[in-house]
């Protein structure tokens, strides 16, 4: 008799019941997994190979619960002592009992004489799995604690890509087991994809699998897998059973084990097919971030990188649910999903925006893009408004006002991978005269005399590509000068950019009004006046018509006709008298009025 060793994985899967079939069709031996998984038997010498194993009920360790399909492998002879049973194993053993090509007994008997041409198409499935580790998938157990981590990884992954497919399509009123539902993805390789010959239902189905296996691919890709109902993590789980099921001596970390080029050109398809389906700006992140990942990278650097992982979440729900009812989409995706992107060519884009040089700030611009061979776009540019958004491959649009420089930048996806393209639209500069009283009490009045300092800011040029000069002398003033504050001063600031030239003019805010007077030549009697008579003026000041309540202003030059003097901003009322040596005083002058900044 010959000893066979082995162990059941989903997740590791204690107390199921491990039946083996020969190649008659007779039970030839039947033993139960252990509380780590594991089970030997004995074979009888009668039995004629390759044996089928069966494995039913038990417990996942994962889930806690039963698999929610048979966990099948195969022995190929006397001498192939140890197996595992996987999910994945499983999934080749449906593909071999299909018979679209070769008969149930020959595609078990390639199993057997070819384990590496058998498992080929698992490639396809993308669970993690390297070459070399799905060549053995059928021969050997893993001979590496990673190994191991990838094996037990990749099979809870395919697992819970038939459990949450199955349970969206029964919720959309289409029941199929995981079982079912398990056989239907194997046997279909993608013969299906476009020609409109299957039903909808199948084409849902399908759907439904490349959508769930999308995100727990992405999942797993980030070394975490939560699984569905429990809304649990179970990477800890599957990290001891290395040890406990395999009988490592110590575990692999799930954040050790590299992506793979297999593994990540499977996960750029799938995202591309839902980004292509139901476009947004999530699912367009994501594939122009598994574009840009190495193959090499660990999946706790992956799970770092990707900081949004927790928003696809509630857009790989939503879309499993419609891919499941909505034969449209459906269809798409499967078509999607299966086609080689590898051998697609790269985006290219034709991009434009007139007029790029707008001649004022405020402006819009019209953009025009097409993109061959892509099929979504994201575009990205600030103040650019209508810009901003993701759409199809091509589009003319009109900017929303634009303020100051703008890059509008488009990025486009499709099969072969990623293309960017940008404008730069530029404005003229703008630019700001700011001046603030050091001695004054408030910087919001500024007295006659005060000392002030002048400062600019400039936006979309360089300040040294700035003039600032002062209208009373003509001097060129650098932003920190400062000057003795007087009225009808005023700062000419220029200053040239890419965008074109800005001009701004700022009189020197001072609080003063300036009057001016004529020097009486009669009295009021008409008599002539003898200026040596007069020694000084009289201003009086008020807050409205004809009352001047706000002080009076005393000239002791007889000979001064101007006076300019500092006040409160607002509307001021003046009038004057003329005071002679006897200390008589005229009328008041007639009223002038002055507005105060």
């Amino acid at each position: 008799m010959g000893m066979v060793q082995g162990v059941v994985i989903d997740g590791p899967v204690s107390e199921a019941s491990v039946v083996f079939i020969d190649a008659t069709g007779a039970e030839v031996a039947r033993t139960v997994t252990d509380s780590d998984a594991r089970f030997s038997t004995l074979i009888p010498d009668a039995a004629v190979y390759p044996l089928v194993m069966s494995a039913t009920g038990g417990r996942n360790l994962t889930t806690n619960s039963a698999p929610d399909f048979a966990l099948r492998g195969v022995v190929g002879s006397r001498e192939h002592g140890q197996v595992v049973v996987s999910a994945l194993s499983t999934l080749v053993m449906a593909r071999a009992e299909c018979g679209d090509s070769v008969s149930r007994a020959e595609g078990l008997q390639l199993l057997v004489d070819d384990p590496h041409a058998a498992v080929s198409f698992l490639a396809s499935h993308g669970f993690g799995l390297t070459p070399e580790q799905r060549a053995r998938l059928l021969g050997s157990r893993p001979r590496t604690t990673k190994e191991a981590a990838a094996l037990l990884l990749a099979s809870e992954a395919l697992a819970e890509s038939l459990r949450r497919a199955s349970a969206a399509l029964s919720n959309a009123g289409s029941p199929i087991t995981a079982d079912e539902l398990l056989s239907t993805v194997a046997c279909d390789l993608g013969q299906s994809l476009t020609s409109g010959a299957e039903n909808a239902e199948h084409m849902q189905r399908l759907a439904a699998f490349h959508t769930a296996a999308a995100a727990v691919r992405f999942e797993a890709g980030l070394g975490r897998l939560k699984i569905a109902g429990i809304d649990q993590d179970v990477a800890g789980i599957l990290e001891q059973a290395v040890v406990d099921t395999f009988g490592f001596d110590h575990p692999a970390a799930l954040d050790s084990l590299a992506i793979g080029a297999d593994f990540l050109d499977v996960l750029r398809n799938n995202v591309y097919a839902l980004l292509a389906s139901t476009p947004t700006v999530p699912f367009f992140d994501l594939y122009a971030d598994l574009l840009a990942t190495d193959p090499d990278t660990p999946r706790g650097e992956m799970r770092i990188r990707v900081a949004n992982s927790g928003g696809l979440k509630p857009l790989f729900q939503g879309l499993l649910l419609t891919v499941s009812s909505e034969e449209a989409i459906a269809r798409s995706v499967v078509a999607l999903a299966n086609a080689p992107l590898a051998s697609s060519p790269p985006p290219q884009i034709e991009f434009s925006a007139s007029p790029e040089n707008l001649a004022s700030r405020g402006g819009s611009t019209a953009v025009a893009y097409a993109a061959e061979h892509a099929t979504v776009c994201l575009r990205l540019g600030a103040d650019a408004g209508v810009w901003s958004g993701i759409s199809g491959p091509e589009a003319q649009l009109k900017s929303d006002p634009i303020a100051g420089f703008t890059t509008l930048a488009l990025s486009c996806a499709g099969p072969g991978g990623l293309a960017e393209t940008s404008v730069h639209v530029t404005v003229p500069p703008a630019a700001q005269i700011k001046i603030s009283a050091a001695s004054a009490e408030s910087t919001d009045f500024v007295a006659l005399g005060d000392e002030v300092r002048v400062e600019f800011e400039v936006a979309d040029a360089a300040p040294e590509d700035c003039s600032l000069v002062r209208s009373d002398s003509g001097a060129v003033m650098a932003s920190g000068d400062t000057l003795l504050a007087a009225p009808e001063i005023e700062l000419l600031l220029t200053c040239k950019g890419p965008g074109g030239m800005a001009t701004t003019v700022l009189p020197v805010p001072v609080r003063a009004a300036r009057l001016h007077w004529v020097a009486p030549s009669t009295t009021e009697n008409d008599e002539l006046l003898n200026l040596e008579d007069l020694v000084g003026y009289r201003i009086y000041q008020g807050s409205s018509p004809g009352r001047y309540d706000q002080g009076v202003i005393s000239i002791s030059d007889p000979q001064k006709t101007e006076y300019v003097g500092s006040f409160p901003p607002g509307r001021r009322y003046f009038a004057m008298t003329a005071v002679s040596k006897q200390g008589v005083e005229s009328r008041l002058s007639n009223e002038v009025i002055r507005d105060i900044p």
